[in-house]
């Protein structure tokens, strides 16, 4: 908890910044801190190699006895099939007690319908997100999980527009004024956009509903205006709950993650936000170490006009775990379609998505001590 507390005390300082790039390199500094955290934890689990003994949980496979606390000294067998199914659960649960390296690209075509300045045309977006995930416990039963996506985006715009266009969190270009008649406005900008971070607080422990569990957790999620080009992000200040709620059985997942954003302060020349993020995901689970679904995000900009306000994407992709070593890894491939979009403005219509997700049950955490024992 001691790591915990001088994250807080880092947030006051990060906050004084009003510039992109002291931003960003504040929490990019955050997240390689709580990576630090991560593997100074594990180092020390592995280094001292404690005797771990584990109670009958809620959840857990039957069978565990005395035997337990001497299979606690092995490595976690990845080739067990309860291990692997424990291991599957947890990744769809948003406040499991994994560590997630979690990378996603997304290749995003956007349409730009005609105006009087351009032609109707259709041209990709690119966008690389490093996402780690941090689980801390508080207290025998809760858990806070920490996301901060660090995104790199390439669009197809020119960096001299950025005061006329902003890209929103769902893809898409938004005019912030009117283009003039004599500029052509398309070209290509690349670097870092605006840096997001959720934190979601939830018990560790899931009610039973029939065969399967329920999760439910929310907390607080903010924007940071870190782009390096004004095209890149919105210019503001955003903040505003989260919330994530589901349903996990042996071989069906799903659930909701909506997050809310306002914009409280930033550039005075770019527009107010209020907008919503909801990314959904329904998989059917054949095997643990395969899924069939999507989990596409749905955007909503409740300042647009009606025909202009919902981007809603349905799609299909498939993920894989397995392991590399003693390396838990999941990767995905999925492809989505907005069949909601904007009518008269720039917006999203294909996103091609790969996710490449390396994974650690938190040594500090029952998960971890639970799969032990299962061996």
């Amino acid at each position: 908890m001691k790591a915990t507390r001088n994250r807080v005390r880092l947030l006051p300082a990060v906050l004084r910044y009003c510039g992109g790039v002291p931003v960003a390199a504040a929490l990019v500094a955050i997240g390689l801190g709580q990576a630090a955290v991560s593997c100074f934890a594990q180092d020390t689990a592995n280094s001292s190699q404690p005797v771990l003994s584990l109670a009958s949980a809620e959840g857990s496979p039957s069978g565990v006895d005395s035997s337990a606390t001497n299979a606690a000294k092995r490595d976690i067998d990845l080739n067990d099939p309860r291990v692997i199914a424990a291991i599957s659960e947890a990744m769809d649960n948003p406040i499991s007690e994994l560590i997630a390296v979690w990378n996603q690209f997304d290749a995003i075509q956007v349409h730009f319908p005609s105006t009087r300045v351009y032609d109707e045309r259709d041209l990709w977006a690119y966008r690389y997100q490093f996402m780690p995930t941090i689980p801390v416990p508080l207290g025998e039963g809760w858990n806070w999980v920490s996301r901060l996506a660090l995104p790199v985006v390439s669009v197809p715009l020119k960096s001299e527009v950025g005061k006329l266009f902003q890209f929103d969190p769902g893809n898409n270009p938004r005019p912030d004024s009117t283009l003039p008649a004599n500029l052509d406005p398309f070209g290509r900008t690349t670097g870092l956009g605006d840096i997001v971070y959720v934190g979601l607080v939830g018990p560790k422990h899931l009610p039973r509903i029939g065969d399967g569990k329920l999760f439910l957790a929310a907390g607080p999620t903010m924007i940071f205006p870190s782009a390096s080009e004004d095209i890149l992000g919105q210019g503001k200040w955003q903040a505003g709950p989260a919330l994530a709620a589901g349903f996990l059985s042996e071989h069906w997942h799903f659930g909701v993650f909506p997050q809310q954003w306002w914009s409280f302060a930033g550039d005075d020349h770019r527009s107010s936000v209020n907008q919503m993020n909801v990314q959904y995901f329904l998989y059917y689970a054949p095997t643990p170490e395969w899924e069939i679904g999507m989990s596409p995000n749905v955007f909503v900009n409740w300042n647009a006009t009606s025909d202009n306000k919902v981007t809603f994407p349905v799609g299909l992709g498939v993920q894989h775990f397995f392991n590399i070593g003693q390396l838990p890894v999941n990767m995905g491939l999925e492809v989505d379609y907005s069949v909601i979009h904007s009518s008269d403005l720039p917006g999203s219509r294909w996103d091609i998505r790969c996710t490449l997700m390396p994974l650690l049950p938190a040594p500090w955490g029952h998960l971890a001590k639970e799969l032990k024992a299962l061996q």
